[in-house]
C-alpha cells in the first residue's frame, strides 16, 4: 500500500512524463484519453492526483511513445521485484496454451502455482504456459508464460486466451482483431518461410467458446529457478490499433427479436459498467416491445438489463419472461404476493401469489434505457 506522500511523487511524476508527450506530439489530453480508455477523464484523473492501474499506465505510455519507467514506486510490471507478493497470493496453472495453426493445446498439464505479481488486481487470474511460434510476432514465444485476467472483458486488440466449448476443451492464444455479439476475428502467423512470417485470420462463433479472457501480463524465463533472470514481455502492440479498446458488445435477450425491431447488439464501454457495478458477462439488451411502460420507457426503446440482479428489492423495473414473451414491468412483493405494474393508462396490475409465482421467471434488473429520436421534416 502506497503512503499519501509516495501516492504525490508518483502522480506528479506521472502528470509530468504526460504532459511532455502531449507537448511535443501536439495532441489533446481529452483525445489521448478517448483513444485509450473511451472516455475523457484518464489523463484529467492523472493531473488530479489520482493513480490509474498499472495496465493503464502501460496502455496511455504505448500510445504516446513514453518509455515505461523502471523506478519501483511504479510497481513496475517490468522488475522482478514486483513478483514478491504476500504470503498464500498465488497464480494457479491452467495448463498450455498453443500459437500455432495446427490446432488447440489440452488444458491439462499441470505445474505448480507461481506468486502473484503485486501489480494483478484479479483475484480470479490464473497463468498458461506456451507452445508454438504463431504469436511470435505478438511477443509471445513458446515457453513464455502468460498472465490472464477473467475479471477483465477482452477488448479488441488484446491478446486472448481462450477455450473451446466442445468435450475436450482445448486452448489457444490468438490476437482479437474484431469482436461482434456473435463472433470473435483473430489473428496469428504462420511458420516462417524464407525468413519471412506472414499472419493469417480466422473467425470462431462465440457459442463455441466456454472462454475468452485477455492476456495482461507475458514473463520469460523461470520462477524460483537460481541463475535464471525473469523478464517481462512487452506487448508489441502500440496504440493505434488501440482504438475500439474498452467497448463490451451486448446482445439482444429475446434471439427471437428481429434486428429490424432492435439492435442485436450493443457497444458498451468496459469502465461505464464496471462504475455501475455490472459485469461484462452478466447484462443483456431487451428491447421494449410494447407502450406499458411508457412515457418512463416508450415503446421501441432498448433496456440494459442486469442479469445478476433477480432478487426483487423495493419497486424496481425488471425484465420477465411471462407466457413466453420477455417484458419489462414494475415488480413489488407485497408480502409474499407478486405485484406487476406497468406506467401507462392501459396497463393493467397483476398480482401473483406465492403458489403461482413461478409463471414468471424474474431476468434481471434494469438499469438503463434508449430510444431513436424522431425528426419531423
Amino acid at each position: 500500500m502506497l503512503t499519501a506522500e509516495q501516492s504525490k511523487v508518483i502522480s506528479s511524476e506521472l502528470s509530468e512524463l504526460v504532459n511532455r508527450a502531449l507537448e511535443v506530439q501536439g495532441i489533446s489530453a481529452r483525445a489521448v484519453s478517448i483513444e485509450v480508455v473511451g472516455h475523457d477523464g484518464l489523463i484529467r484523473d492523472i493531473r488530479a492526483g489520482r493513480i490509474p492501474s498499472y495496465d493503464r499506465i502501460v496502455t496511455l505510455f504505448d500510445f504516446l511513445g513514453i518509455d515505461l519507467p523502471s523506478n519501483k514506486k511504479f510497481g513496475s510490471i517490468s522488475d522482478p521485484a514486483s513478483l514478491n507478493s504476500s504470503k498464500n497470493q498465488t497464480l494457479p496453472h491452467h495448463g498450455m496454451a498453443t500459437c500455432s495453426t495446427q490446432g488447440w493445446a489440452d488444458d491439462n498439464i499441470q505445474r505448480e502455482p507461481i506468486s502473484r505479481p503485486t501489480w494483478v488486481a484479479d483475484d480470479s487470474a490464473f497463468w498458461v504456459s506456451t507452445t508454438g511460434t504463431s504469436m511470435v510476432q505478438e511477443g509471445i514465444r513458446a515457453g513464455d508464460f502468460c498472465i490472464t485476467s477473467p475479471g477483465r472483458a477482452p477488448r479488441v486488440g488484446d491478446r486472448v486466451w481462450m477455450k473451446e466449448a466442445s468435450s475436450d476443451g482445448r486452448v489457444a492464444i490468438k490476437r482479437l482483431t474484431r469482436l461482434t455479439a456473435d463472433r470473435a476475428y483473430l489473428r496469428g502467423w504462420l511458420p516462417p518461410l524464407n525468413g519471412v512470417q506472414n499472419s493469417f485470420d480466422e473467425e470462431r462463433p462465440l457459442a463455441g467458446l466456454a472462454a475468452m479472457h485477455p492476456i495482461i501480463g507475458v514473463y520469460r524465463g523461470q520462477f524460483g529457478k537460481k541463475g535464471v533472470d525473469v523478464e517481462y514481455v512487452h506487448d508489441p502492440r502500440k496504440g493505434s490499433d488501440a482504438r475500439q479498446d474498452g467497448l463490451v458488445p451486448v446482445s439482444l435477450l429475446d434471439a427471437g427479436r428481429s434486428g429490424k425491431d432492435f439492435p442485436v447488439a450493443m457497444g458498451f464501454s468496459d469502465d461505464w459498467l464496471s462504475t455501475h457495478g455490472l459485469k461484462f458477462d452478466q447484462v443483456a439488451l431487451v428491447g421494449m416491445a410494447d407502450d406499458h411502460m411508457s412515457p418512463a420507457i416508450p415503446k421501441g426503446a432498448v433496456t440494459l438489463v442486469d442479469l445478476g440482479k433477480r432478487k426483487i428489492e423495493g419497486k424496481g423495473i425488471y425484465a420477465i419472461r411471462k407466457g413466453g414473451s420477455v417484458q419489462v414491468r414494475r415488480l413489488e412483493l407485497i408480502g409474499e404476493t407478486l405485484l406487476i405494474t406497468g406506467d401507462s393508462d392501459n396497463s393493467e396490475s397483476v398480482l401473483i401469489p406465492k403458489p403461482q409465482r413461478g409463471t414468471v421467471e424474474i431476468l434481471g434488473r434494469v438499469v438503463w434505457s434508449g430510444n431513436s429520436v424522431s425528426i419531423e421534416k
